[in-house]
């Protein structure tokens, strides 16, 4: 079996933030690496943010991290995203914190391994802020969410916190996110820019999800993801956090898939993932059986039944499946249509087997494979300086 085709889900999500990912062609290889300190101190201290919104109309309350870790005398430096809930706490991802911290868990001191900053906007000043400790990692286990709480020191500029909506998602759900994108010639230093998603509760990635469920899909045409985006906010319209920006969808992996199994598909637009907030019993404990964060499968649904179900709710049970055509779309959700004529790569009766056949063999390496994702491709080769 190709393999190609035994990375396929592996392959397609991938951890975006920080130099926990190999990186593979990602628009930013935001993670330097250093023999000397002094050029890693010089590195440090260009880490800066600047808003990137028209009249500098960025929340007050969105950051760019800065973390770093010291193995044998060498340095690794990255950068995600961040978004106070209080005045005090920083919400972010849990790959975005170095593992000696994660190892430690609540409690542990992150002074000198993270800094904060943040841009410069029309209601605050630019300025940067010392992490002080992990109020909260969860653990990184298959039922518990890729999030981490830090507490930091108070911002001079009275910055107010985001409020935490744990209403359950819809399907095609408009959400947005102020990103940090990463400078691609000072990768040190970073852009805060808006960007327009949806919420998919329904596609080949995921099936059809609760919108409770722990990570979910998100798509859109400005909705581009890339390293640094880590631990960026979601949020509802009516300002309120509803999520947390974890993976991204590397679509040229996804277009071989498709291309090597002769199946019709829409241009795809930018996808990726999110931690849905909604799954948490209390954002400070540990959260409750549910909040998967590193599966993003239906536990216990196949694809056939997934398929059933599409064609009894579009009243298709007796129609000849070479009659039906399947459309994916520009996010992957599926659509069923009978016409006179189907082209056999568009066909039901040709992509149900090849799809249930993959999916299944998805599934038996998917949950390993996303599960070790950010932990066993470690920060990759960068650039020794």
């Amino acid at each position: 079996m190709p393999v190609i085709k035994i990375l396929f889900f592996a392959a397609i999500f991938s951890l975006i933030s920080c130099g926990k990912v190999k990186p593979s062609g990602n628009d930013v290889d935001n993670t330097q690496y250093f023999k000397d300190r002094k050029k890693f101190e010089a590195a440090l201290a260009k880490s800066a943010v600047v808003c990137g919104e028209y009249d500098l109309d960025c929340p007050d309350n969105v950051a760019k991290l800065t973390f770093w870790s010291e193995t044998n005398g060498k340095f690794a430096l990255s950068v995600c995203s961040g978004t106070l809930i209080d005045e005090e706490y920083i919400l972010t991802n849990r790959h975005c914190i170095p593992e000696n911290l994660i190892k430690v868990g609540a409690g542990a001191s992150c002074n000198k391994q993270i800094v904060i900053n943040f841009p410069d906007t029309k209601n605050s000043d630019a300025e940067m802020l010392d992490c002080i400790e992990i109020v909260q990692v969860f653990p990184d286990k298959e039922d518990q969410p890729d999030l981490a709480v830090l507490r930091v020191q108070k911002s001079t500029s009275l910055r107010s916190g985001t409020s935490l909506n744990k209403k359950p998602y819809t399907h095609r759900q408009e959400v947005y996110a102020y990103t940090m994108n990463p400078n691609p010639y000072v990768r040190m230093s970073g852009t805060i820019v808006r960007k327009e998603c949806s919420i998919s509760l329904d596609n080949f990635m995921t099936l059809k999800r609760d919108g409770s469920a722990g990570d979910v899909l998100l798509s859109g045409y400005n909705c581009k993801l890339i390293g640094g985006n880590s631990g960026s906010a979601i949020f509802n319209q009516a300002g309120e956090i509803v999520g947390v920006i974890n993976k991204r969808i590397d679509n040229d992996v996804v277009k071989k898939i498709f291309y090597q199994n002769d199946i019709s598909h829409m241009a795809f637009t930018n996808m990726g993932g999110a931690v849905n907030i909604s799954c948490l019993n209390d954002l400070y404990l540990n959260a409750g059986k549910g909040c998967i964060s590193n599966d993003l499968s239906s536990a216990g649904v196949s694809f056939e039944n997934y398929l059933d179900e599409k064609l009894s709710l579009n009243n298709l049970q007796s129609e000849n499946e070479d009659n039906i055509k399947v459309t994916f779309t520009g996010n992957l959700e599926l659509e069923l249509s009978v016409k006179n004529y189907v082209l056999p790569r568009e066909r039901l009766s040709q992509i149900r087997p090849k799809l249930t056949r993959y999916y299944k063999m998805a599934q038996s390496v998917r949950k390993e494979m996303i599960f070790t994702l950010g932990k066993d491709l470690g920060p990759g080769k960068g650039v020794i300086k």
